[in-house]
């Protein structure tokens, strides 16, 4: 979602700055020479980047001059159906601007195919948003590469993606969010990589993302989040890395994730958290390394955590907090450090931690609280450094903490109270 916000928070500063109407010196001679129609002379309007003077210009050019058009930075804004049909017609087949299908802003526009669109191979960005009454992407059929991002929002008709099928590649970020009827996104069935972010956010009637099937790599950041009735990733089989983060929140039919099954690193931070009836994480399997954080919070039917029996390394903190269900943490049965913080907190069905039996060092701070049946610290055996404090208060049940006998150092304060039936510190 941040990524998204950002995206409509760059559009809308487009809309803020001073704006300046020109034509450009050599369009008219272009135009001239090449005797265009009048339907070519159609004006179109191209936002380019000032950099002397820092700010955007509203540039008004016919469709005929933009077939050389070469600047980069360039966003070519094509908000009403006469406006594609007018760009289509000079059958342009590379863009190395952006191209926005719909307005800047918030008002929709009443464009109801991209047809016109059909010799367009590669682009540098595509944003496809607020069209009202545009049910689907066909046109965009021939499309191969986009060196930047694609962002599809806010198309309440949009019914699925199926104009993309040929689409191989995407340079940056990919973002399908906020439309209320696609179901699904089989479009993007030959896409292999996308080299910055994937977010599949607030999509209520998407079932699957099985259309994702052949994507092998994700440069950045995998959101999946708040999809109403979403009920599995089987669509990210093939997917092995994940630059950045993995963020899998608020989709509330989500029953598992073994989609995942071939995932191996995440260079950030795992986050599962908020998924009103997953059970299980057998779908991370073959996940090694976490660069980041991991995060499992809030799944109230989570029963374990054993799909990360082979989890070596988290390099930032580890949270298990606020799972109603969960009884162990068998699934950490081989991670040896934690370069961050470790809290284990507020699962009041959890009997011991005996999952973190070869965790050897905890570079922050240790947190074990608020675990309402948690009787002994066993799973800590083998923990000799932590290198920030250690907290161990409000387990109500805990008799002692035998299970950190081999501690030698922490690096900060050491706390233990409110534990309402301890009776000794030997451990």
């Amino acid at each position: 979602m941040k990524k998204l916000l950002l995206l409509l928070l760059l559009f809308a500063g487009f809309m803020a700055c001073e704006n300046e109407i020109v034509e450009l010196p050599q369009e008219q001679e272009l135009l001239k020479k090449a005797g265009v129609s009048a339907r070519k002379n159609q004006k179109i309007e191209v936002y380019h980047y000032d950099a002397h003077n820092e700010r955007w210009i509203l540039i008004n050019i016919s469709a005929n001059a933009l077939n050389g058009h070469k600047n980069h930075d360039d966003i070519i804004n094509l908000d009403t159906q006469e406006k594609i049909d007018d760009f289509g017609s000079i059958e342009i087949t590379n863009i190395k601007g952006q191209i926005v299908i719909g307005t800047l802003g918030n008002p929709n526009t009443s464009i109801t195919n991209l047809n016109a669109l059909s010799s367009l191979t590669s682009v540098k960005g595509i944003t496809i948003q607020y069209n009202d009454e545009l049910t689907s992407l066909n046109g965009l059929n021939n499309l191969k590469i986009i060196g930047d991002g694609l962002t599809i929002i806010e198309n309440p008709q949009l019914t699925d993606i199926n104009g993309l099928e040929n689409l191989e590649s995407i340079g940056g970020t990919a973002i399908v969010g906020m439309n209320g009827i696609i179901s699904d996104l089989d479009g993007l069935n030959n896409l292999t990589t996308i080299g910055g972010d994937l977010s599949i956010t607030e999509n209520p009637q998407l079932t699957g993302i099985n259309g994702l099937l052949n994507l092998e790599s994700i440069g950045g950041t995998a959101i999946v989040g708040m999809n109403g009735i979403i009920s599995d990733l089987d669509g990210l089989n093939n997917l092995t890395t994940i630059g950045g983060d993995l963020s899998i929140t608020e989709n509330p039919q989500l029953t598992g994730i073994n989609g995942l099954l071939n995932l191996e690193s995440i260079g950030g931070t795992a986050i599962v958290g908020m998924n009103g009836i997953i059970s299980d994480l057998d779908g991370l399997n073959n996940l090694t390394t976490i660069g980041g954080d991991l995060s499992i919070t809030e799944n109230p039917q989570l029963t374990g955590i054993n799909g990360l029996l082979n989890l070596e390394s988290i390099g930032g903190t580890a949270i298990v907090g606020m799972n109603g269900i969960i009884s162990d943490l068998d699934g950490l049965n081989n991670l040896t450090t934690i370069g961050g913080d470790l809290s284990i907190t507020e699962n009041p069905q959890l009997t011991g931690i005996n999952g973190l039996l070869n965790l050897e060092s905890i570079g922050g701070t240790a947190i074990v609280g608020m675990n309402g049946i948690i009787s002994d610290l066993d799973g800590l055996n083998n923990l000799t450094t932590i290198g920030g404090d250690l907290s161990i208060t409000e387990n109500p049940q805990l008799t002692g903490i035998n299970g950190l006998l081999n501690l030698e150092s922490i690096g900060g304060t050491a706390i233990v109270g409110m534990n309402g039936i301890i009776s000794d510190l030997d451990g």
